[in-house]
């Protein structure tokens, strides 16, 4: 009831009133944090006595941090303001209420002087108009009296977004029978039955999965190897992948189109590389083609990166691991397996590597460097066999002197005696 509301929200106030002080800490905080962690900043400053929104708005601001979405960070601080609180840990829909009143006020904040589109902002709003309605009908409403046009393209996520809450309240709402119904409709839209347009849920056919967890782990996969080859083949299955769904019934380009966007867009976070839509100030105005193609480009310019950091790295491995054989072939008891270690590679990764870059084994490259040290220590030095082959890192001389004929046809004695004639004429 009213009062109950009113004596909640009064205890909610008095909390946060309470969070105050201490700019240059939160200064000093800022600047430590990753600004692409956008609810753990939030988190920070509230947790360390910042709650006024329009403060943490100047601050980030102050500090060059970039924040894209007003709205998701206005629903973050909210949510994030409430959850703080004990008696809201077990309730999350009294915490996301009390977001739903505070958000009309904390939606005016600006960044910049400019205001951006987030799709954390349409379903967080989403999600707390759910819980306000009565009914479906209401619920759609609701959103559009809000300002939110609600394109074809936001439906099926604000759903997906909106059952998915609903299943997770601890406590049933009045609008419990909203979610339901809403429930419902993701598991018909799961299972290829129906699709939201323009504010109607109709039938369709199955369409295609466009961005499976199969086709990111490829592109990642692609990326972070630099397989250029790979990541090209990917895409152009994404972009197949995007057109059948184009041609099935019901399901439009802009819809296949914002899925892929949608989903590329968090395959740069997981790749550790949302600066590149932070810092693209034309990002939000971009059509949904232009910014798919913005994105597939950002991407491949990642995975060529890398393919080059590959090429120099390996480069230097190489010469690294000739270095490592020259300075350690006389240890009798140096194996691929101490390599490896050194390396910080795997066993039989080394072994590929060896015979990929050498045209042979770790063992044919070892004895290689044992038998021209060999050649020389016989040719210019009066040491005998058994010193030579402890030199080189034979155990004993019987092994060295079997290795030595196999590979140039005569003993070391035989050789030695050769060298010595050729040199006296």
């Amino acid at each position: 009831d009213d009062i109950v509301q009113k004596d909640f929200l009064g205890r909610i106030k008095e909390g946060i009133s309470r969070l105050s002080n201490g700019k240059e800490h939160l200064q000093d905080l800022l600047e430590r944090r990753k600004p692409l962690l956008r609810q753990s900043i939030v988190r920070d400053l509230l947790e360390e006595n910042y709650s006024d929104p329009q403060e943490v708005a100047d601050l980030l601001a102050d500090s060059g941090i970039k924040i894209r979405g007003d709205e998701g960070f206005a629903v973050s601080i909210a949510s994030i303001s409430s959850s703080l609180h004990e008696e809201f840990l077990q309730n999350p829909y009294s915490a996301t209420r009390f977001a739903l009143l505070n958000i009309e006020e904390a939606i005016e904040l600006k960044w910049d002087n400019r205001a951006f589109s987030c799709s954390i902002g349409p379903k967080s709003i989403a999600i707390l108009f759910l819980l306000e309605s009565q009914d479906y009908d209401s619920f759609l409403r609701d959103l559009e009296s809000f300002h939110y046009d609600l394109k074809e393209i936001y439906h099926i996520d604000i759903m997906l977004s909106c059952g998915n809450y609903a299943s997770t309240l601890s406590e049933v709402p009045p609008s419990y029978r909203t979610a339901k119904r809403l429930l419902d409709y993701v598991e018909d839209h799961q299972a290829g039955k129906h699709m939201f347009v323009n504010s109607q849920c109709i039938p369709v056919l199955p369409a295609p999965q466009i961005y499976s967890i199969e086709i990111e782990s490829r592109i990642i996969a692609a990326v972070r190897t630099g397989n250029i080859q790979i990541l090209d083949k990917t895409i152009q299955e994404l972009l197949k992948n995007a057109k059948k769904a184009d041609l099935a019934k019901g399901y439009n380009r802009p819809l296949a189109y914002h899925t892929l966007i949608h989903g590329l867009e968090l395959t740069l976070q997981r790749l550790e590389h949302m600066e590149i839509i932070i810092n693209e100030p034309n990002y939000q105005e971009m059509d949904d083609e232009q910014r798919l193609n913005f994105l597939l480009d950002k991407i491949k310019d990642i995975a060529i990166k890398k393919k080059e950091a590959n090429s120099s790295d390996e480069i230097d491995l190489s010469k690294r691991l000739e270095d490592y054989i020259k300075g350690r072939f006389s240890n009798p008891n140096l194996t691929l397996y101490m390599v490896a270690k050194d390396f910080g590679k795997k066993e039989t990764w080394m072994y590929d590597y060896c015979k990929n870059q050498f045209g042979e084994t770790f063992s044919s490259k070892l004895q290689s460097f044992r038998l021209s040290r060999a050649k020389e220590l016989l040719a210019q030095t009066e040491l005998s066999i058994e010193e030579i082959s402890i030199q080189i890192g034979y155990g004993n001389s019987h092994s060295f002197r079997r290795a030595f004929k196999r590979v140039s046809g005569s003993t070391p004695a035989e050789y030695r005696e050769f060298i010595g004639k050729e040199n006296k004429e």
